[in-house]
C-alpha cells in the first residue's frame, strides 16, 4: 500500500509516517502543503491520501477537490481522508459533500488512526 501523508506541520508528517511504517505500510510520501501533494499524487499515484484541513497556500479541502477532478492525472477515486483538528459539522458536511472518504480527528493515538484507515488499508 502507498499512503501520501499531507501536513503542513513536519512534527505530524513524522508522527503518521512512524505509526503507519509499523502498521506495516510499504510505501510512505510525504507533503508540506496540497500544491505539493497534487505533484507527489500525480507523480506516484498513491492508493490513500491522509491530508490535513487548513494549510497555506492550499488546504486540504481543495487537494480534495483537485483530485476528484482528475487533476494531473490523478486517479478521482484516489480515497482521501482528512486530517483536522476541528470536529465542525459544516466542515465535515462540506467535506463529505467533495467526496471525502473519511475523517481522523486530531489528536489522535496510533490505535485510533490505524483503526480509522484500517478498511481503507484492507481494501488495497
Amino acid at each position: 500500500m502507498k499512503i501520501l501523508v499531507v501536513d503542513d506541520e513536519p512534527g505530524i508528517r513524522h508522527l503518521v509516517r512512524h505509526i503507519l511504517k509499523r502498521a506495516g505500510v510499504s510505501t510512505i510520501l510525504e507533503a508540506g502543503d496540497g500544491s505539493s501533494a497534487l505533484e507527489q499524487a500525480a507523480t506516484h499515484h498513491p492508493d490513500l491520501i491522509l491530508s490535513d484541513v487548513r494549510m497555506s497556500p492550499r488546504g486540504g479541502l481543495d487537494l480534495l477537490q483537485r483530485v476528484r477532478e482528475g487533476a494531473a492525472g490523478i486517479d478521482p477515486n484516489t480515497r482521501v481522508v482528512l486530517l483536522t483538528a476541528y470536529s465542525d459539522a459544516s466542515l465535515v458536511d462540506l467535506a463529505t459533500s467533495l467526496g471525502a472518504n473519511g475523517f481522523v480527528e486530531k489528536p489522535f493515538s496510533s490505535q485510533y488512526l490505524i483503526e480509522s484507515l484500517s478498511e481503507f488499508m484492507d481494501a488495497v
